[in-house]
């Protein structure tokens, strides 16, 4: 109760300095640019905001050392979601304290452990400086709206084409290989998570698949409350992993989702978070009573967000600790510049994909490495033009997208396989193998990004090479 109170008087003190005599001086190393430029444009304008509190690597080296002769997954990952969440609370006390105390509603505040951070929508200026006053508040900036690259869309939909066993990028990376091998699989037992624009979970290539236990469905937005896709793009990077008659590399795998975007293709950074969050401890489908024996194998990620950014780098990091494989798309900005690639698929701590075709080529839209960070990106690379999968206007309707929206999924379906076949392998041993098992057999053009031609491999055009499941798998 005394700490309580001397929290409380903190707070009071804090508030009357704001009020009384504010210093921008010493708030403008907490406050970032975009929110300084906003407060200072339209000072009497509220903002929606996020407020980073102290790193979590301290936390994920100690769970580290504890669990690290746990060999039950989700008694490790649950063991990981009590250290977050205590070391979450403790950080956040004190804002929580100065929030309650400025009358912000309970449902304008998010709080979540996966990176300590709190947003708060619609924050005025003096709630801004008083909180960039609290110790324990590292940095407070502008939650900012980003939107989907959209594919090119290359067919209208239509029914799917019968005596078809596979289609041309299943056969092209030899998936379908995979399945009859004396020591292949089809990604049975394996679970697969989805951070996309929802999912048309009635739709028949993939309907089967759906984890549907009560913790594999959350829409952050709170708009639907079963699988839905009115977007038109998860549904198609659903079927390209566990899609059946021959469009998905691991028809057997189930899949669980998490509806990043908007139905206007719109996703704010707080639903990012809460769907990376929910990948580790599946919730139901009102964001409660978190299970962290639930958590997916592999997650594939179509989207990114502005080039550079370290938002999503802890994020990763408990995606590491929790066992999770992730494969991002590397973004659709070619053939120019070099280096203009999507975040969070420019990280080193996750594998890039970029797209290739039929006849191995880069597609002209697969953008190019170096990351910002001077990591050789792509890491790798699939097939992502002209690719068949479900569609989300119809249960048996089929269409042809490109993208590496459409490239990401397919590297997602082939790491399902090496799962599959072992189902303890590790995010490391993962990239290594699909990296030396890639064939380096593709088109070149004679471009040169990062220093680093496109026939020396690997290159910042298509990483170490085009996947080859067959090879990957076998070599497990």
């Amino acid at each position: 109760m005394k700490a309580l109170e001397t929290v409380l008087l903190t707070l009071a003190l804090l508030v009357l300095a704001v009020v009384g005599s504010p210093a921008p001086s010493k708030l403008s190393s907490k406050i970032g640019p975009n929110l300084s430029r906003a407060l200072s444009d339209n000072p009497e304008t509220s903002q929606n905001i996020f407020i980073e509190f102290s790193g979590i690597q301290k936390v994920l080296a100690a769970v580290r050392l504890t669990t690290a002769n746990i060999a039950n997954r989700g008694v490790r990952n649950t063991m990981l979601f009590n250290a977050l969440t205590a070391h979450a609370h403790e950080s956040q006390v004190e804002a929580r304290a100065l929030l309650e105390s400025f009358g912000i509603s309970q449902g304008k505040i998010k709080s979540f452990w996966i990176n300590n951070h709190i947003f708060i929508k619609g924050a005025d200026k003096a709630i801004i400086e008083a909180l960039a006053l609290l110790p324990s508040v590292t940095s407070i900036e502008q939650e900012i709206v980003t939107y989907l690259q959209r594919p090119i869309i290359e067919s209208a939909a239509s029914p799917r084409e019968p005596g078809i066993l596979a289609e041309w990028n299943i056969e092209k990376m030899r998936s379908n290989l995979v399945w009859d091998a004396p020591w292949g699989n089809n990604g049975t037992g394996v679970v697969v998570g989805f951070i996309d624009t929802g999912v048309r979970g009635t739709h028949e290539a993939i309907r089967d698949q759906y984890m549907n236990d009560g913790r594999a469905w959350r829409d952050p937005y709170n708009q639907y409350s079963v699988p839905t896709d009115i977007y038109n793009h998860g549904t198609h990077t659903v079927g390209s992993v566990v899609g059946k008659f021959g469009i998905g590399s691991a028809p057997e795998a189930k899949w669980i989702a998490c509806k990043g975007y908007q139905d206007n293709g719109g996703a704010e950074l707080s639903a990012f978070t809460e769907c990376g969050q929910f990948m580790v401890c599946p919730t139901d489908s009102s964001g409660q009573n978190p299970d962290c024996t639930k958590t997916p194998h592999v997650t594939s990620n179509s989207w990114g967000v502005w080039p550079g950014t370290t938002y999503f780098e802890d994020i990763l990091d408990v995606w590491r600790s929790s066992g999770i494989i992730s494969v991002f798309s590397n973004g659709n900005e070619g053939p120019t510049p070099c280096g203009d690639m999507l975040a969070p698929a420019d990280s080193a701590k996750t594998m890039g994909v970029g797209a290739t075709g039929r006849n191995d080529e880069l597609a002209s839209f697969s953008s190019r490495g170096p990351s910002r960070y001077g990591v050789l990106k792509p890491d790798i690379s699939a097939p992502g033009m002209s690719i068949r999968s479900c569609d989300c206007n119809g249960d048996s309707l089929y269409s042809v997208f490109s993208g590496t929206s459409m490239s990401c999924p397919n590297s997602a379906g082939v790491i399902a396989l090496m799962v599959g076949k072992d189902r303890a392998i590790t995010y490391d041993r993962v990239k290594s193998l699909l990296e030396s098992t890639a064939t380096t057999s593709v088109v070149t053009n004679g471009e040169t990004c990062g220093n680093i031609p496109d026939n020396q491999f690997p290159n910042n055009h298509v990483g170490h090479g085009r996947i080859d499941a067959y090879a990957a798998v076998e070599a497990i």
